[in-house]
């Protein structure tokens, strides 16, 4: 087999246009490898600097027999003559390295040639603390486990909103504070999954592309199916496909995943995002009510390791007590008509008023919920259930069991935002076909409409239990736990416009 050439710095900066030569040609220089397969580091950065900043007294060095290695990426580096400095960060912290020519010998002017800021190293080397009182690691060993042949960015400009979501792992290397938010997403997300399990539920797989979407109020994305030759629709719900499968027996399930609705992008929505939706046979809205204060309750829990009360905004939210109004009621306290004695023109007058239209043409039980969104949805900041819907809302809900013009639902809202929606699942399935009849003939004025399922109505003929579901959204639960404004600080990959 013919010698491998190695190419020239030119072809290398033809390819990677934002490569630094210089660096490039440290890359090409070497005997061995700049990108090796793997290195075990035994501890990690801030975890060490931790320990040391305990043991030691400033000045003080640990024994030379007990070593230590970790790794991560070159976040600075200084020094001159036979003693170097770097800064070696890990995905939570950093540590101090100090480099001395008289214990590393050849090694320290290598290490200091080749390393660069923006690399990623493994260190290997024994406890320390500086005469100024750093934790630091006294380096035997230099590893270079990867190169940035690019100059590393000037993170300042990690704030400029192009650069930040445009290219977040730019944005991602400005520190474990930045980071920080993507760990806590996963926390948060982990105890959620943690307290629906300890519950008895199961997660299921359900399609992301369907036939038919529906479960919500939402325009959908369309694609195209080669191999059916019919268009398909990334979903908008996880509601239909699981209580499809308590037709099938399964009596607790649950999905967290993404769902997909075709709509603006703003500081609360993204058209991509992280749904949970659960249901349970047997369990009616106010079994829900327990779980979704749980759920919220446990992940606030995750976050301050204890206590249940946090600030959000100007507020400090009290997770310990869950209020419950009903919707009307809601309305009547925070300034809006009474909604069962209001006539349909002062409702109306009040939502020209505010600028409200309602899609579709206008009824009653639809401008009832506006009149809730204009008087009283900003002003419930402690976490509250508003219960008992008008049955325009929704088709997919049990009629109240003591007044059949409202549903047996609730939203959760907390500092003036929806987090959460539940309801008494419909399972009659002539009513269902009924309502979904009545919610097609309003489709021509609102195209965020769903089609009807029909698949769905036929599986309710074959008999779905008495069921309460559940949907949060897992986006805007960790946006209020961790007291962010903007859903694109809490996506990884947020769409930008």
């Amino acid at each position: 087999m013919p010698k491998e050439v190695p190419p020239t710095v030119e072809e290398v900066v033809a390819l990677l246009p934002n490569a630094d030569p210089e660096q490039v040609r440290k890359v090409l220089g070497l005997k061995r490898k700049a990108w090796p397969y793997r290195y075990r580091p035994t501890v990690q950065p801030e975890v060490l600097a931790g320990r040391l900043l305990q043991a030691l007294q400033p000045g003080e060095s640990e024994a030379s027999a007990k070593t230590y290695r970790i790794a991560g990426r070159v976040r600075a580096k200084r020094g001159s003559g036979g003693i170097a400095f770097l800064v070696v960060e890990g995905e939570r912290g950093h540590i101090q390295v100090i480099l001395q020519k008289d214990r590393m010998g050849e090694a320290f002017d290598e290490a200091l040639h080749l390393v660069t800021e923006g690399d990623f190293v493994g260190v290997e080397g024994t406890g320390m603390r500086s005469k100024r009182g750093e934790p630091s690691l006294g380096a035997a060993k230099v590893t270079l486990l990867a190169k940035a042949v690019a100059p590393f960015p000037d993170l300042r400009s990690a704030d400029n909103p192009e650069l930040r979501y445009g290219k977040p792992y730019i944005g991602l290397m400005q520190g474990p504070e930045v980071r920080r938010i993507v760990l806590q997403r996963a926390r948060i997300t982990q105890v959620l999954r943690q307290t629906l399990e300890k519950a008895g539920f199961i997660e299921a797989a359900i399609p992301v592309l369907e036939k038919v979407y529906g479960g919500a109020n939402a325009k959908p994305f369309v694609t195209h199916s080669n191999a059916k030759d019919m268009p398909m629709y990334l979903r908008i719900s996880h509601e239909l496909a699981l209580k499809k499968l308590l037709v099938g027996g399964l009596e607790k399930v649950y999905h967290i995943g993404p769902a997909f609705r075709n709509e603006d992008i703003d500081t609360t929505h993204n058209p991509e995002f992280t749904l949970m939706e659960c249901y349970a046979a047997y369990w009616d809205y106010t079994d829900m009510m327990r779980l979704t204060a749980k759920a919220f309750q446990n992940a606030v829990r995750a976050v301050t390791g204890g206590p249940l009360v946090l600030k959000v905004g100007m507020h400090d939210i009290d997770f310990g007590s869950f209020r419950t109004v009903t919707m009307k009621d809601a309305i009547r306290q925070n300034g809006g008509p009474d909604p069962d004695t209001a006539t349909d023109e002062e409702i109306q007058r009040l939502l020209d008023a505010n600028q409200v239209v309602i899609r579709g043409g206008y009824s009653r039980g639809l401008a009832v919920a506006k009149l809730f969104e204009v008087f009283a949805e900003p002003a419930l900041i402690q976490p509250t259930f508003v219960i008992d819907h008008p049955r325009e809302t929704t088709p997919l809900c049990k009629p109240h069991r003591k007044d059949p013009t409202l549903v047996e639902r609730f939203e959760l809202f907390i500092a003036g935002r929806e987090h959460a929606n539940s309801y008494s699942e419909l399972n009659d399935p002539y009513l269902q076909a009924k309502l979904f009849a009545e919610q097609e003939s309003r489709r021509a004025g609102d195209e965020e409409l769903p089609p009807t399922d029909k698949d769905f109505i036929d599986a309710l003929t074959h008999a779905m239990p008495p069921a309460g579901g559940l949907g949060i959204g897992v986006d805007r639960m960790v946006m209020t736990i961790l007291n962010v404004d903007s859903i694109k600080q809490v996506l990884p990959f947020p769409q930008v416009k």
